[in-house]
């Protein structure tokens, strides 16, 4: 579901070759569900490559409400 323009160059779909290729770059970690993968202000661990499972991405504002920017 595209919801913005360039969104397939920001979330690209990659190929099992593209994947192997990029094993040796990272390291495989596992989430639970609803948590966070990274928060605006602190650093973050580089590029994800999200091998099985869903990540919305949302953003929270001063006065507790959630924003989902892209699910």
């Amino acid at each position: 579901m595209a919801t913005f323009e360039r969104y397939e160059q920001t979330f690209p779909e990659l190929t099992p070759q593209e994947i192997d290729r990029l094993r040796r770059f990272g390291s495989l970690r596992r989430y639970r569900d609803g948590e966070a993968l990274f928060e605006t202000g602190k650093p973050g661990p580089g590029m994800f490559v999200i091998l099985s499972g869903h990540v919305a991405i949302s953003q929270h504002d001063g006065l507790g409400n959630v924003s989902e920017l892209v699910d």
